[in-house]
């Protein structure tokens, strides 16, 4: 994972509503499943087409 956990976790524990169960998740993923990247104002963001088929079904 990069430099950038603690601020992911941050997002995943809630900000205004509170998740006691925050959960991160990292895949490899090819160029071809990203819909979107954004690297701006300090952050940064990828879209996936579809999230990876082991997330489909629930399980990881």
């Amino acid at each position: 994972m990069d430099d950038r956990r603690d601020v992911a976790l941050g997002f995943a524990r809630g900000k205004r509503v509170r998740n006691d169960a925050p959960a991160l998740y990292s895949a490899v993923v090819s160029w071809s499943d990203i819909a979107f990247a954004c690297v701006d104002r300090q952050e940064s963001e990828v879209v996936l087409f579809c999230p990876p088929g082991e997330w489909m079904g629930g399980a990881l």
